[in-house]
């Protein structure tokens, strides 16, 4: 399987952003595909950062289970998953706590 690159994303996304109804879409302004564009870069951060803020809170999730299920009760705190459940809690960026299992995120997590 062939991966994709910038390269090969990139124009592909102006493309598709460039297309669009034959039809007006109501009080809608016509959009440039270069303002479109524009904001591509943008979006996909956005999206990445959602997407890896989902991911490091279900992974602090599962390790937190996984805990419940050595231990009989949930950690106490995201140090007592270090080594065992997780590699380096120091390398987490938008959980900063546990309680009662459930991850406690960042005030301005994007998940």
């Amino acid at each position: 399987m062939r991966s994709l690159t910038l390269a090969t994303v990139v124009p592909l996304a102006l493309a598709l952003a460039a297309c669009g109804s034959d039809e007006p879409s109501g009080d809608a302004a016509p959009t440039d595909a270069r303002t479109s564009a524009s904001s591509l870069p943008g979006r996909m951060v956005e999206h990445a950062d959602a997407s890896g803020c989902e991911a490091e809170r279900t992974t602090v999730e599962t390790a937190a289970e996984a805990y419940f299920a050595s231990n009989g009760a949930y950690p106490a705190d995201l140090a007592a998953l270090e080594g065992d459940f997780l590699a380096d809690v120091s390398t987490l960026v938008y959980v900063i706590g546990i309680e009662d299992g459930v991850p406690l995120l960042r005030d301005d997590a994007p998940c």
